[in-house]
């Protein structure tokens, strides 16, 4: 049944069939939900809510708040992971990773050692499994990377989908670098903006195909290259 096996633990909530069922010293967790939390023994600071959230965790994992079916059901290393999944399936598969805050119905469900991750979305960031360090905004965004620690950044609806081993992209808008699959160092924004190729690196990209005009609103100088040695001043 749930909090059976309590001891010295305080503060702790636990609803549903065997939640907490393990929990002996920990303090400070609400679970919710059948199985969720059920093999946790002294972690503190966890919310777990859903079936089987955060079932996997067998010791002192703290710091983490998982919220809905199979949420963290995965993570188990005895640490503070402070990792925040929430939605579906949201963050399942991990196990290790640390810092990750996932929200949206399948994010980041194959992330498993990765951290630090920012995915948010239905399955944002979705295939992604030990990478570092990016960030995924906006329904399957950057839903096929698995590269590591890319340094992507994709911001809009389905901005980056494409990308699988491209790293340190920055790629805002919706659709924005949607074809994009290898290349790396882009920075392309705006709506439908795309890459001149889809394993073209070190580009910018401002605008879709339907933008005749750029506009800077002031009198200015436009310099361009390191050393600014072309340069374009308004007339």
């Amino acid at each position: 049944g749930a909090l059976d096996a309590l001891t010295t633990g305080d503060y702790n909530i636990a609803i549903g069939y065997n939640t907490g069922t393990l929990l002996a010293t920990g303090g400070s967790n609400t679970l919710i939900g059948a199985l969720a939390g059920n093999a946790l023994t002294g972690g503190d600071g966890n919310v777990a809510i859903g079936k089987s959230a955060m079932s996997a965790a067998d010791g002192t994992e703290s710091n983490n708040v998982a919220i809905g079916f199979g949420t963290l059901a995965a993570m188990n290393n005895n640490a503070s992971n402070y990792n925040t999944a929430v939605g579906y399936n949201a963050g399942t598969a991990v196990s290790t990773g640390l810092q990750n805050t996932i929200i949206g119905g399948l994010a980041g469900d194959a992330l498993n050692t990765g951290g630090q991750n920012v995915a948010l979305g239905y399955e944002a960031l979705s295939t992604e499994d030990a990478g570092y360090l990016n960030t995924a905004i906006g329904h399957r965004a950057l839903k096929v990377q698995d590269a590591g620690n890319a340094y992507n950044t994709a911001l809009g609806s389905s901005a980056g989908v494409s990308v699988s081993t491209g790293i340190h992209n920055t790629l805002i808008g919706g659709l924005a670098g949607d074809a994009l699959t290898t290349g790396s160092n882009n920075t392309i924004i705006g709506y439908n903006a795309a890459a001149s190729a889809v394993d073209v690196s070190n580009e910018v990209t401002i605008g879709n195909s339907s933008v005749a005009n750029v506009r800077i609103p002031a009198d200015s100088t436009l310099k361009i290259g390191a050393s600014g040695d072309l340069q374009l001043e308004h007339l």
